[in-house]
């Protein structure tokens, strides 16, 4: 609201000036001065990022593009819940124990429920592994807990803990937790042939410097050993058949962004569907919809290729096991173009969204691996469009935009101005006519007017070769009225739009890394200035 008050009170102000300064009657006398106000240059860069583009040994362009549409969580793969492991020590008969004696010299294999997978080898890259002990002996007692097999830094999981001794109030209880992080689990348990096991062994004695105490028989040492938001780095086993479906979702396109209007007409264009299996199982991938979506347009155009709809045979990546995980993915690639697709009417329709709906089976054919699937963090699965078309096309009402600053600061006593023009000087370096539209931004990017022009741009003249051989200048006009000054006063920014339609109209033209076009703004204003 401030702000609006405050352009109201400085158009007030403006009318005041021009309406009065007709009353002075002081001698005066009008000059004409030149100003540059705004410049740009518009490429072919201004429509597609310069890091997609190809240039080919004689300069023509191809766009070389890569977006990423499905990226498969392994969790979907592999889940490891949060567990607990209980294991009850109770004394069957009554007996003193001297501080210090070990009663208690147990070894166990306990199994870890992880639904669809059956594991025998991980390494966590993330983890907590929480203890809780109680016991009813009524000293306090010694513990050692030790995984054997879970293994950093050449030693094993190992926790030294007292508990306290039990009072007439109940148990004495000891909880406690540890950072699993880095730790190597062999989970076949203690004679090498189970899955999804933990090898425990655990000591107990009384408090060396307690006292002797009776163990009464039923007296119990009960362990609950949890592991908690347990995340792999690297496992290995079998994991499962198991179907999953994206249901259909999307994923953005900005490869046409900056095109606001006008259709599209490509000459040629390819595009493959790869996928990237960074997975030590085999899958089954089906796609069951690839549809471009112009949000612009409201326009979707549906993918047609034999392969919608059939199952498609994914390879499992390789493990090259040499002290740490190694892994060689497998890629699978779907090509299409315009003899297998409807290819290059699903780029014409300058997509900013792609739909999609895929199925993956893994381990279709069910444990082929003999229990060495395997997962690597740094690895997944992931669908990606890889696309190469060629930059030659018609153009009918294609526009490119572009944003430049404004620069009133460059003009000299402001409010002196009479009346002048905007003179939009063009050195048009694409063989495409061309109509161009500005429109004046404030400080907030918000529209204050536009300017409009009955002019267009001439292409530029095109060799034998078809080719471009030099620019060609236009210049466009645009009358400054009073009204028109107070807005240009407000204006930060200008937005040009420029409309290219091949000529003639519909040939396919050739587009090349030197194409440009080179726009400058300049001011040509009549001042009144009063003397004394």
């Amino acid at each position: 609201m401030k702000r609006i008050l405050k352009k109201i009170f400085c158009l007030v102000i403006l009318f005041l000036f021009f309406s009065c300064r007709k009353e002075l009657k002081k001698p005066s006398w009008d000059v004409d001065l030149l100003a540059p106000l705004a410049k740009s240059t518009l490429s072919i860069k201004n429509l597609i990022p310069d890091s997609l583009l190809k240039t080919n040994a004689d300069s023509s362009l191809i766009l070389v593009y890569q977006n990423p549409i499905y990226n498969f969580d392994l969790d979907k793969i592999l889940k490891i819940p949060d567990t607990t492991m209980r294991e009850f020590y109770t004394i069957p008969v009554k007996f003193l124990v001297n501080p210090g004696q070990k009663f208690i010299n147990d070894t166990s294999n306990n199994s870890y429920p992880i639904k669809n997978a059956e594991l025998s080898y991980c390494i966590v890259k993330s983890g907590i592994a929480k203890l809780e002990a109680r016991s009813q002996v009524r000293e306090a007692i010694e513990f050692t807990y030790k995984i054997p097999n879970a293994i950093k830094n050449n030693q094993s999981f190992e926790i030294k803990l007292s508990v306290p001794a039990a009072t007439d109030n109940g148990p004495g209880v000891l909880i406690s937790s540890f950072d699993l992080s880095g730790y190597a689990i062999d989970m076949r348990g203690t004679n090498g042939l189970r899955t999804n096991t933990i090898y425990t062994y655990v000591t107990a004695r009384t408090n060396p410097d307690g006292k002797p105490v009776w163990v009464e028989e039923n007296d119990s040492l009960i362990f609950t050993f949890g592991f908690v938001n347990m995340s792999p780095q690297y496992a290995k086993g079998y994991f499962g058949n198991t179907k999953y479906s994206t249901g259909i979702e999307q994923t953005p396109i900005n490869l046409f962004n900056k095109i606001t209007n006008g259709p599209l007409k490509l000459e040629d264009a390819s595009l493959k569907l790869t996928i990237d299996n960074g997975v030590g199982a085999d899958a089954q991938f089906v796609i069951k919809n690839l549809t471009a979506i112009n949000s612009r347009t409201n326009n979707a155009v549906a993918l047609v290729h034999p392969k919608i709809g059939r199952d498609l045979h994914i390879n499992r990546a390789l493990d090259d096991f040499n002290n740490l995980p190694q892994v060689k993915t497998s890629f699978y690639s779907l090509p299409m173009n315009s003899g297998n697709s409807n290819i290059k009417a699903l780029l014409e329709n300058m997509p900013d969204k792609l739909e999609y709906d895929f199925e993956i089976e893994t381990n279709p054919l069910g444990n082929q691996s003999g229990g060495n699937d395997f997962i690597n963090s740094k690895y997944g699965l992931k669908v990606n469009l890889d696309m190469e078309i060629p930059m030659a096309l018609t153009a009918n009402n294609l526009t490119l935009v572009d944003t430049v600053e404004f620069d009133t600061d460059k003009i000299e006593n402001f409010p002196l101005i009479v009346d002048g023009t905007l003179t939009m000087l063009v050195n048009n370096g694409f063989p495409l006519d061309a109509t161009i539209k500005l429109y004046l931004l404030d400080e907030d990017d918000e529209l204050i007017d536009s300017l409009l022009t009955s002019n267009s741009i001439a292409a530029s003249p095109v060799n034998a070769a078809n080719k471009t051989s030099e620019k060609k200048l236009s210049k466009l006009i645009y009358n400054i009225s009073k009204v028109r000054l107070i807005e240009l006063s407000f204006t930060k920014k200008i937005l040009i739009k420029v409309s290219f339609t091949t000529v003639p109209t519909g040939q396919i033209m050739k587009f090349y890394s030197d194409y440009s076009m080179d726009l400058k703004l300049v001011g040509q204003f009549n001042y009144s200035i009063n003397t004394d």
